[in-house]
């Protein structure tokens, strides 16, 4: 059975890339609100959301 799947990963034209392609216009569309939100602090300290992230999975 896994070989079966290996073999489909390799064969199949499909790409195993679960994301969807994005535009220049969606990315920069994403790029401004998350500028205006780090404008009015809508923002987590980057070590503070990874701990608690790690918490609440019992990593730490």
């Amino acid at each position: 059975m896994l070989i079966e799947y290996t073999q489909e990963l390799y064969t199949s034209d499909k790409t195993p890339n679960p994301f969807s392609p994005v535009s220049k216009e969606q990315i920069l569309k994403d790029l401004e609100i998350s500028r205006q939100q780090t404008s009015e602090g809508k923002v987590r300290n980057r070590a503070e959301a990874l701990t608690d992230l790690r918490k609440r999975h019992g990593f730490i």
